[in-house]
């Protein structure tokens, strides 16, 4: 099935946010967007941007609880007993950056005490085991899966995306290099830029301002493709599925 768009949502006046994990928690960058009509000065557009790490998903949500829109990267839709079809879905839309897709643990996996019980949980569930990338994020899949919990009502607010499908669509093409490289972080900038010019100049700002320990480069760049996708948004017209609690498993991107 090829994907197309499903919906599309208006932009409102308001707060749109990308939200990226990062070593020391999360990383968020947003704009807010002013009413249609309204022609920003370049003054008012420096201000209406901002970033902040945060070190968990309650912190953030408690602090951008005005956010008309989040996009994050991280799997929102636990599955219990088969895994999601939305990464094979990706897979083929990413093209050589396929690989930056990775399976999603099954819940129980996601709720595992070691990586060892998460094997186990998740062979038992899904008939492999889990890599260890995969369960290096489980504390923050949990963290989201927990909070969409707690809070149904923000299940159209928060939404899952892809950084690497995003910089792909703001570029109308697939990118060239990898994330983490020189190269890649130069072409990621120029895609940046040509949807808001302030924002290699803000790139330079949060690499001053924070430690590379705290948040990587890449996890800047991410972020800020997040954001640019949550102002002009669709989701993604996949088969509809769905993972524990009735969470909705949909991918959200740029238009």
């Amino acid at each position: 099935m090829k994907p197309a768009s499903k919906f599309s949502k208006s932009r409102l006046p308001g707060r749109y946010i990308g939200v990226d994990g990062c070593p020391a928690g999360w990383f968020a960058v947003w704009q807010i967007a002013q009413p249609e009509g309204l022609r920003a000065g370049h003054a008012t557009l420096e201000k209406s941007i901002g970033y902040a790490v945060f070190k968990d998903i309650a912190e953030l949500m408690a602090e951008l609880a005005d956010a008309r829109r989040i996009l994050i990267d991280m799997p929102i839709g636990l599955k219990v007993d088969a895994p999601r079809q939305l990464e094979s879905q990706l897979r083929k839309l990413l093209g050589k950056k396929r690989s930056s897709v990775f399976p999603v643990p099954a819940r129980s996996a996601v709720y595992a005490t070691s990586y060892e019980q998460a094997c186990r949980l998740n062979v038992s569930a899904f008939g492999k085991k889990l890599s260890k990338q995969s369960w290096n994020i489980c504390a923050k899949i949990q963290q989201v899966d927990q909070h969409l919990i707690k809070h149904p009502v923000r299940r159209d607010k928060l939404l899952e995306s892809h950084p690497e499908l995003a910089f792909q669509r703001l570029a109308g093409m697939e990118l060239e290099h990898g994330k983490k490289t020189k190269s890649g972080i130069k072409e990621r900038l120029k895609i940046l830029a040509q949807h808001n010019a302030a924002l290699p100049s803000l790139y330079s700002d949060i690499l001053d301002a924070t430690r590379r320990a705290d948040v990587a480069r890449d996890d800047i760049l991410d972020a800020m493709a997040l954001m640019l996708s949550a102002l002009n948004c669709k989701q993604l017209a996949f088969e509809p599925e769905h993972g524990f609690d009735s969470i909705p498993i949909r991918v959200s991107t740029f238009i």
